[in-house]
């Protein structure tokens, strides 16, 4: 009955280390805390770190197994003794070589794993960081702006009726979807647009002014009176979301006036800025 009483605590003892020797080097091994470790790289998210966490993650492998290997060689030789005496070994041994085994096969298999996957991270790391340039919705994004002037030298008005203004002088005009013969912007897709006017004249009890419209409704308006003798200017811009087929012009209010000249003092100008 004795014996039967015995060989748990002598497997006890081996395990937590019987002598001064085992007990000595627990205390000094350090082994870290895998948990802790575990949780704090799973708080990690930033695709940048992942070859890091790899590295990390194989190197406490390797610590593990050998840590494991120090305690198999305490549990086999106390105070420079072999432990035969313990019979019980023979099981914790056997237990422990068979999860180094285990941590030595994991660590191939994430050396194995790191350089086949070294590769494809690096280019999920710019499909991240560089989406935008290569994104269909970038690459494909139709391109449209234009920047056009009055063309003609002097005055424009006044009129007895609001009239659009037709800018006949054009800068650029990529994608052509400002009309040179009517003045009339036509949006090609649903989006976000930007659209800046100018203006100027020669105010000698006149009035100056121009309105931008979307479709048949009134956006923007800029314009000034007074009879100031001196050439005068104002301009005016909006960014406003238009969808396909959408219409912008400038609208010059009945009896004002503008003015233009070789210096290109009336613009009408705009551009998509994205797709929505």
């Amino acid at each position: 009955m004795r014996g039967v009483h015995v060989l748990p605590v002598l497997l006890l003892l081996c395990q937590l280390g019987t002598s001064e020797d085992v007990s000595s080097y627990a205390q000094k091994s350090n082994q870290p805390d895998m948990w802790s470790e575990l949780k704090d790289l799973r708080d990690i998210v930033n695709m940048g770190t992942v070859i890091t966490l790899v590295k990390l993650f194989s190197s406490l492998l390797s610590e593990s197994r050998d840590n494991i290997r120090t305690l198999l060689d305490c549990c086999n030789c106390v105070n420079g003794v072999p432990n035969d005496f313990f019979p019980a070994n023979i099981c914790v041994i056997s237990g422990n070589k068979d999860l180094l085994s285990k941590l030595t096969s994991a660590q191939s298999d994430i050396e194995r794993l790191q350089k086949e996957n070294t590769g494809k991270i690096e280019l999920m790391i710019v499909n991240v960081f560089y989406q935008p340039c290569y994104s269909p919705s970038f690459t494909e994004r139709p391109k449209v702006a234009f920047s056009t002037s009055l063309g003609t030298t002097g005055s424009h008005g006044p009129f007895n009726t609001a009239t659009t203004v037709v800018y006949r002088h054009v800068f650029s005009n990529t994608g052509s979807h400002y009309n040179i013969n009517t003045g009339v912007f036509t949006a090609p897709v649903k989006g976000l647009y930007h659209f800046t006017f100018t203006m100027g004249d020669f105010l000698k009890s006149t009035v100056m002014g121009l309105t931008l419209f979307k479709n048949g409704e009134a956006i923007i308006h800029s314009g000034e009176s007074g009879d100031h003798q001196r050439f005068r200017y104002a301009s005016n811009g909006v960014i406003i979301p238009l969808e396909k087929g959408d219409v912008v012009f400038m609208q010059l209010p009945e009896n004002y006036r503008i003015y233009d000249d070789s210096h290109h003092r009336n613009t009408f100008n705009g551009m998509l800025l994205y797709t929505l």
